[in-house]
């Protein structure tokens, strides 16, 4: 029999989490899973060796997941074989449950690598984009991470344009985070009515109501800045409300297009951004230079008066060991002379 499986695609902060946590309850397997955190408590349900392997491969390609970088041409020959033999031992594990679900906010810019992978096995892949209110999930970066609304704007724009570039040609279907909290049901028959699929398990409520409730919405702001990044987030996320949605390559092409122009503007104003913030970490690498070196000094006097000080005991000891020995000695001797 063909493994089913489903793999979300999402933001980060745009209720990826609360999606692929659903789909478990639902009889999706996941594999093992990274633990959850106090910024979410229900569990980030992330596959453990897949999450590490797309950090090895943003480091690999001089990358982080919270700035909108651009990926170097040939990338995906760049990935050393050691890494897709990994890759392909979480895929075969996946492959080999009838359903499985799979998800990391890191899969929108890598997905292409994820694809040669699960390309090789005869899994129906069906694709969930998982989405939120941009600013809200700004609201959110700004929060857990401080970054500002302009840098978490770029990112939202990249994850779900790449996102939306990745998938097409696969059985796919949009989900809204708000959607999720309104009703957990609806949501399901929606996915299970649009992506073909028939999930084995249907959890009991109050395992749902548990899992996931209105009080997971912390953001409202729904305001966008007036700046080029907001202006294309809210037309992005309006196309995305669109029945035919991802029956508009035209659109996603024209929003991509502009994309990139934002992002090249943006990479030079951060530029002067970034030399400044070099200048300060240099600034504070001479610092701490500089207490470490007095550290060392204070060490360097702690260890000559320990040195000091054993001494002084080595000699006291040797004092005290004569002394007894002088002792014994007179005992020696008085008693030989009582004895006569």
């Amino acid at each position: 029999m063909r493994s089913t499986g489903i793999v979300v695609l999402g933001m980060h902060r745009s209720g990826t989490s609360a999606c692929t946590g659903l789909l478990r309850l639902y009889g999706a397997y996941l594999g093992e899973v990274i633990d959850s955190h106090p910024q979410n408590p229900k569990g980030y349900w992330e596959n453990k060796n897949a999450m590490s392997l797309n950090e090895e491969i943003l480091r690999l390609l001089q990358c982080r997941w919270d700035w909108p970088w651009v990926f170097p041409e040939g990338w995906l020959n760049q990935i050393p074989d050691e890494l897709c033999r990994r890759r392909d031992d979480v895929v075969t594990e996946l492959c080999a449950q009838p359903l499985w679900a799979i998800k990391d906010p890191r899969m929108c810019l890598l997905w292409p690598w994820w694809q040669a992978g699960f390309i090789q096995t005869n899994s129906h892949i069906k694709v969930l984009l998982c989405l939120r209110h941009p600013m809200q999930v700004a609201k959110s970066l700004a929060k857990r991470d401080q970054i500002d609304t302009g840098h978490a704007l770029l990112m939202w724009a990249q994850h779900v344009l790449l996102a939306e570039q990745h998938s097409r040609g696969m059985r796919r279907t949009v989900v809204f985070y708000d959607d999720i909290l309104s009703s957990q049901t609806s949501a399901i028959i929606d996915i299970q009515n649009k992506l073909d699929i028939t999930f084995p398990v249907a959890p009991r409520q109050d395992l749902l109501d548990d899992f996931i409730s209105a009080e997971l919405r912390h953001h409202y702001d729904n305001e966008y800045p007036d700046s080029a990044i907001g202006r294309l987030c809210q037309k992005i996320f309006t196309v995305c409300h669109e029945e035919d949605a991802l029956n508009q390559p035209e659109k996603w092409d024209a929003f991509g297009t502009r994309f990139a122009l934002l992002l090249q503007e943006d990479r030079g104003d951060r530029l002067l951004w970034a030399l400044a913030e070099v200048l300060h970490l240099n600034e504070e690498v001479l610092r701490l230079n500089t207490s470490l070196s007095q550290q060392n000094d204070s060490l360097m006097q702690a260890a000559e008066q320990i040195s000091h000080r054993d001494r002084e005991i080595n000699r006291i000891q040797a004092e005290a060991a004569e002394q007894i020995s002088h002792r014994d000695r007179e005992i020696n001797r008085i008693q030989a002379e009582a004895a006569e």
